[in-house]
């Protein structure tokens, strides 16, 4: 490999370090990690339960008064999951273990949204957001309790006016397009991926993804152009017919966390590229 071609790769990987760096100092205390950049881990928890020590003889002391700090962060990060929850603090009391399905059996001590699915669906109906509700479905069975979890252990069970406008079509429809995804293999790893980090890792908290929706062909017979979406997931415990159901509510079109969210993006993937290629020039030689 000559010289230049290596001080032009040094003097890449400086800028990018340096441009990294930056970005460490603006949001300092804020985790900037693939699972993590939904601003929902912008401080520990056990930080932001000491912090509140003072005023938690004022509040319930429904789960130590860990449920409240969790309540804030999700909060701060514009979920719109933070209403149904807190309507539903005192219904979730009554849960029983011996109401939770295998998959929310294993997350029974989770630090996550637990809501009743009517209060869910009021909530959703009521929302101009694009939602959608995956829920465990009830007829997997005990037998299967010790399987690894999949996304075949989800239905689509509901989907707000938004979510149908946007996808073109109903829970039926969402449905059987989860079937035929099955044959997808990148679908396939990313949806290992996140259900690997929440029964694995014990990573419960919201995931935050992007897409490229496409439009249709027009009148001209060309494409329209394709919108860039945020794809927000967030695990939750929930209630239907005393049967307490592990779920992912889906929004499809989350709003930006802050004005330069894209960029950060673009430039974590950009960097990720040109880094694995460095590496592969570096040990290639």
């Amino acid at each position: 490999m000559g010289t230049a071609p290596a001080q032009d790769l040094q003097a890449e990987n400086a800028q990018l370090k340096a441009r990294l760096a930056e970005l460490e100092r603006r949001y300092e205390g804020v985790s900037m990690s693939m699972r993590a950049m939904n601003g929902v881990a912008a401080a520990p928890l056990g930080d932001c339960v000491l912090q509140r020590q003072a005023s938690r003889k004022n509040r319930d002391e429904f789960r130590g008064g860990e449920e409240w700090a969790l309540i804030e962060q999700y909060e701060r990060a514009g979920n719109f999951i933070v209403g149904p929850w807190r309507d539903c603090l005192d219904a979730c009391r009554s849960w029983t273990e011996g109401m939770h399905l295998p998959l929310a059996a294993r997350l029974v001590n989770a630090a996550l949204p637990r809501v009743t699915y009517d209060a869910l669906v009021a909530a959703m109906d009521a929302s101009s957001e694009t939602l959608m509700v995956e829920l465990e479905d009830p007829e997997r069975g005990e037998a299967e309790q010790g399987r690894k979890p999949s996304a075949s252990d989800l239905l689509a069970w509901y989907a707000n006016e938004a979510h149908v406008r946007f996808s073109g079509g109903d829970v039926k429809d969402l449905q059987q397009w989860a079937k035929r995804s099955n044959k997808m293999t990148w679908l396939k790893r990313y949806e290992n991926a996140f259900f690997d980090s929440i029964f694995e890792d014990k990573d419960t908290s919201p995931c935050r993804g992007d897409f490229f929706k496409f439009g249709k062909v027009n009148a001209e017979d060309d494409w329209n152009p394709a919108t860039f979406q945020i794809l927000l997931r967030t695990p939750a415990l929930v209630e239907r017919n005393g049967r307490v159901h592990f779920a992912v509510i889906v929004n499809v079109t989350a709003k930006l966390l802050h004005e330069e969210e894209l960029q950060h993006r673009l430039l974590r993937s950009h960097a990720a590229i040109r880094y694995s290629n460095n590496m592969s020039l570096f040990f290639s030689e």
